[in-house]
């Protein structure tokens, strides 16, 4: 009979190790707070926008966005003026190389381009722009936004630019902002933290 208990225990006690760490880190990951000695160095969005409540449109001669291609995974997202100017091709290279330093953990984050504009979004088309992406940034989803919604959406001024770099986290919120300029260093730091502390994505 003790010989059970003790195997019992035993057997719990694996348990135990394999899945508290797991539920430690998805805890304090819905709850950020407990993090006192972290500092984020994006702005939390308290509470987080979702994603699905966004309208996209693709650029005519691209593929259509389909937000289930980043189910799942996190993504770094950078917002700036259609068709992409020199500023926004700089922070192209930037989100590359942020996940590129990832190492292993790189295959966890997605990238995406999400250009905003004024005009019709049903006739815009660059295709200097869909060569560059094809073939300097390879797996950078590329999508379309109108100027209006996407204002309405992060519940700004229509005088306000969302130019910057966004956090999604695997479930579709949106949940850290960064100012265009912001150092490669910061980003690398924040999402190198989320995917050490989640065991989602």
């Amino acid at each position: 009979m003790k010989t059970k208990q003790s195997a019992r225990w035993t057997l719990i006690g694996l348990l135990l190790i394999f899945i508290l760490p797991m539920l430690l880190a998805w805890y304090v990951y819905l709850h950020p707070s407990l993090l006192k000695g972290q500092t984020n160095y994006g702005r939390l969005f308290n509470p987080p926008l979702r994603l699905a409540e966004l309208p996209l449109y693709p650029m005519q001669g691209g593929e259509l966005f389909d937000k289930r291609k980043i189910q799942g995974k996190w993504t770094l997202l950078y917002i700036d003026a259609f068709p992409c100017q020199t500023t926004c091709q700089e922070n192209l290279y930037k989100m590359r190389q942020v996940r590129i330093a990832l190492g292993k953990e790189r295959e966890r984050v997605s990238r995406w381009l999400l250009l905003t504009t004024e005009a019709s979004v049903r006739y815009m088309k660059n295709q200097a722009l869909l060569d560059m992406m094809k073939q300097d940034y390879s797996g950078t989803l590329l999508s379309i936004a109108d100027s209006n919604e996407l204002n309405a959406f992060f519940k700004l001024e229509s005088s306000v630019k969302p130019n910057g770099f966004y956090v999604i986290d695997p479930l579709g919120n949106i949940i850290l902002s960064y100012p265009a300029g912001v150092v490669p260093d910061h980003l690398f730091k924040d999402l190198k933290h989320l995917l050490k502390v989640s065991q989602i994505g």
